[in-house]
């Protein structure tokens, strides 16, 4: 039991997340509050922001508020990096030229309300505390539960059972694995939370543009990376 027990509780929160997330989906879907990210516009854009804010920012904020007085240990670090990002976040939406309402909650969404959360929650708090037990262990259960979080919401826009939702959850695994050994590898690399969450942002709002950057960002820290290796094998001759 002993040898569980670290595994245990940081997997515990984050189930906790995801029965909250359907729950709090499931009952603005079945109560016809629920709306669309397309369909986003000034009569209901206070509602939807109301939505995103309750299914996705409460149980991030509760993890922000207790490792308030340590969240490096969540990944927080300075990062020029995340903010060079940032700018390119910024001019793709002038770029988009979409200044509507609608224009205007996507870049909103995607890098507050979708990157952040799931950022903090499955490589911040899950993978860097199971890291600490073994590594490859920690990539493969928090890209499980990273993979399987991304069928509840289609399936419950879709009208399907909780049953039907679990077995479609086993079919998310492989890519939520992958998906978020990629997070991963950025976070370890920058040695900031803030550049996966830039890098996730960007690829769900940019599309082809974020890949480019995603790409660039890969190169750029591999390049870093190894100038870091060969100063330190210098500095040992």
């Amino acid at each position: 039991m002993k040898r569980f027990s670290p595994y245990a509780f940081p997997i515990s929160i984050v189930v906790l997340y995801a029965v909250y997330f359907f729950a709090c989906n499931k009952f603005f879907f079945d109560n016809g509050l629920f709306i669309a990210i397309n369909e986003v516009s000034s009569v209901n854009v206070s509602q939807r922001a109301v939505i995103d804010c309750c299914a996705m920012l409460l149980f991030p904020l509760g993890l922000i508020i207790t490792y308030r007085q340590r969240l490096e240990d969540l990944g927080f670090k300075k990062s020029a990096l995340s903010i060079l990002l940032l700018a390119a976040y910024v001019l793709v939406f002038f770029f988009q030229g979409d200044f509507t309402v609608r224009g205007t909650y996507h870049p909103f969404f995607y890098l507050i309300i979708v990157a952040m959360p799931e950022e903090l929650i499955f490589r911040g708090y899950l993978y860097l505390q199971l890291k600490k037990q073994n590594r490859l262990a920690a990539i493969l259960i928090s890209g499980a539960l990273f993979g399987v979080m991304h069928a509840i919401l289609p399936g419950i826009l879709a009208g399907l059972s909780v049953q039907s939702i679990l077995v479609n959850m086993l079919s998310e695994i492989g890519g939520g694995v992958v998906g978020g050994g990629l997070f991963i590898l950025l976070l370890e690399f920058s040695e900031s939370l803030f550049v996966p969450i830039m890098v996730h942002a960007l690829l769900d709002y940019a599309k082809m543009w974020g890949l480019w950057l995603t790409i660039a960002t890969f190169g750029y820290l591999l390049f870093i990376n190894n100038i870091k290796k060969r100063k330190r094998r210098e500095d040992k001759l």
